[in-house]
């Protein structure tokens, strides 16, 4: 055994949890790790989740697309009281990365529930600058095109944001 996992053992505390039944020295616990650990950290800002709707956050941040979009789909059939759970999770993981998965899955739910795109809006408003991006720009104008509030807001971003942002912001209302 490597020295530091021997001074690891030696902890009081963590010889005690070692010690704590059930003992699962010889249970192979693979199966129990179905997330990798940023997965995993994604969820912490939900816990207050059940255990099906940290499973959809967890697939609407999917890179494989078919699991991503199923989720999506099985997020805009759930029930009012479940989504209004859900949205401030989509919300917050969306926040880590606009050009990333978690941010389209929520354009594509908020194209098909006005109230996550009311959501999305408000909160959309109040983003720090250092975190709007330009490609976020062109697919809001793009997924969400007629709701009234994209112009207003691609406006502000057109005018106030960093020079990408500014030039795909400004690209995106030439669309609308």
């Amino acid at each position: 055994m490597p020295e530091a996992v021997q001074e690891w053992v030696a902890q009081p505390r963590v010889a005690g949890w070692l010690k704590a039944e059930p003992a699962l020295g010889g249970t192979n616990l693979a199966p129990y790790f179905t997330f990798s650990r940023d997965r995993l950290a994604r969820l912490i800002t939900a816990p207050k989740l059940s255990q099906e709707q940290q499973k959809l956050l967890a697939d609407l941040q999917n890179d494989v697309d078919p699991v991503r979009v199923n989720a999506v789909t099985a997020v805009v059939e759930l029930e009012d009281g479940a989504l209004a759970d859900l949205i401030p999770a989509m919300l917050n993981a969306a926040e880590r990365d606009l050009n990333g998965d978690a941010a389209k899955s929520l354009r594509e739910v908020a194209a098909r529930r006005p109230e996550v795109a009311t959501a999305m809006f408000d909160w959309l408003g109040k983003l720090p600058k250092a975190k709007w991006r330009g490609t976020f720009a062109l697919r809001l104008a793009t997924e969400l095109k007629t709701d009234p509030r994209t112009r207003p807001l691609l406006e502000k971003w057109a005018e106030r944001g960093n020079r990408d942002v500014k030039r795909q912001a400004t690209r995106a209302l030439g669309s609308l």
